[in-house]
């Protein structure tokens, strides 16, 4: 949860101490236009009246949309909770990408699920609330705006009764590169800060090495599956 915003709240005495102890009384503060000093109190905790900073992701998960693992469906349902890549995890800014981070789905990246706990209106988080970013670099500043998304709200149905939302886009939309995925604090998400994450996909490589060669065809055709058996 983001922390809330303290602030000292301060008390004018009318007076104003200066440098070297030099005291003016608050008719001179005026004539002279010295600003008026505060004295700090103890904090105090603003709340936001909008709600912002009341609501933390607490999800972030890679899915396989429209494969053998929902049925090959293109409508985000229950059944997608089925095509969650558990072996895949966001890398987080300022972590070191690795095999975790990635997926080899021929398809590239066509979907992506963000668990909000906190949300008072989950109906009001739109696909505007969200940025895509994508890229081939460690410069992350240089990436391109990303396809739009489609967004699917299913309220409640996160882990431990987060609301989620699944990204999804078209099949090679994003592909053999990086995808940022970018929260953004609105009214709506409720967020007290912008929260990115990111997966990638490099197709074919499937022993996670960061290469696509001979070693990955063997492990192909040592896991060979059928429509039935994905």
């Amino acid at each position: 949860m983001s922390q809330p915003i303290h602030v000292l709240i301060g008390r004018w005495y009318g007076s104003v101490r200066r440098r070297r102890g030099v005291r003016r009384n608050a008719a001179e503060v005026r004539r002279r236009g010295v600003p008026p000093a505060f004295e700090p109190l103890e904090p105090r905790v603003l709340l936001s009246a909008d709600g912002i900073g009341t609501a933390e992701v607490t999800g972030r998960l890679l899915f396989y949309n429209d494969s053998g693992f929902d049925g090959n469906g293109d409508a985000v349902t229950a059944e997608d909770f089925d095509a969650i890549a558990t072996d895949k995890v966001a890398l987080r800014p300022g972590e070191t990408a690795g095999a975790a981070n990635y997926t080899s789905f021929q398809s590239g990246i066509n979907g992506v699920m963000i668990d909000i706990a906190g949300l008072g209106d989950p109906a009001a988080v739109s696909a505007e609330d969200f940025d895509i970013r994508v890229g081939r670099t460690d410069e992350t500043l240089n990436w391109q705006p990303g396809p739009d998304p489609a967004l699917t709200v299913l309220a409640g149905a996160g882990g431990d009764g987060a609301d989620r939302f699944a990204l999804t886009w078209e099949a090679g939309e994003i592909r053999q590169g990086w995808v940022e995925v970018r929260v953004k604090a609105t009214a709506a998400t409720q967020l007290g800060g912008d929260e990115a994450f990111y997966f990638g996909n490099q197709v074919g490589d499937v022993n996670g090495d960061g290469r696509v060669n001979a070693t990955d065809v063997s492990g192909a055709y040592a896991n060979l599956r059928g429509l039935a058996d994905p």
